[in-house]
């Protein structure tokens, strides 16, 4: 399981970072000025702010994989939206998902991470899946520098969407396991 959950995040992180670097300069292109460039930001953290706790409560319920699918897809098709976007205003609508899809993908993935170790290994484990953040993070941002300038801002979201779709498949293969609060109990 471990393995399959570092590929989505390393995936995932390669699409989140051809996106956020240069976010600020894609809202500018379409004509947001700087408070509404940071207005938009601050929605995509309140959406996940919000959602954050009833996502636990939900995922208690229904699984980890069931709630980091969901985080997947929605950080998928939102992005795709975000590419065809024609306005600011509409990517602010779209990109409040991206906060609602890290609410959802966030505990689901320190879920399985802790339920995928020991107590004795926990701290080791979180460390070594924290790689997949850094390398995602460290290789994306060039790539979308050179497609947005070479190509177009759509070239980056298009390759992030893509990513996003292709990090399904791996979170798909995760095992189902008892909630990690129903192994507590």
């Amino acid at each position: 399981n471990l393995i399959l959950l570092f590929i989505t995040g390393l995936i995932g992180m390669v699409a989140l970072q051809l996106i956020q670097p240069l976010f600020p300069v894609f809202l500018q292109s379409l004509n947001a000025s700087e408070i509404e460039i940071s207005l938009v930001i601050s929605l995509s953290s309140i959406a996940g702010m919000v959602l954050v706790l009833p996502a636990g409560y939900i995922m208690d319920r229904v699984g980890e994989k069931k709630m980091l699918l969901i985080g997947l897809i929605l950080w998928f098709m939102s992005t795709f939206l975000i590419a065809l976007a024609k306005n600011w205003r509409t990517v602010a609508v779209l990109y409040s998902f991206h906060g609602i899809a890290d609410a959802f993908v966030g505990p689901a993935r320190m879920t399985i991470i802790s339920s995928s170790s020991t107590q004795a290994t926990e701290a080791t484990v979180f460390g070594l899946m924290s790689l997949d953040w850094l390398i995602g993070g460290t290789m994306a941002p060039p790539v979308s520098g050179f497609l947005a300038e070479n190509i177009g801002w759509q070239a980056p979201l298009l390759a992030a969407s893509t990513a996003f779709f292709l990090s399904i498949i791996p979170a798909l293969k995760l095992e189902e396991k008892a909630s990690t609060q129903a192994q507590k109990k």
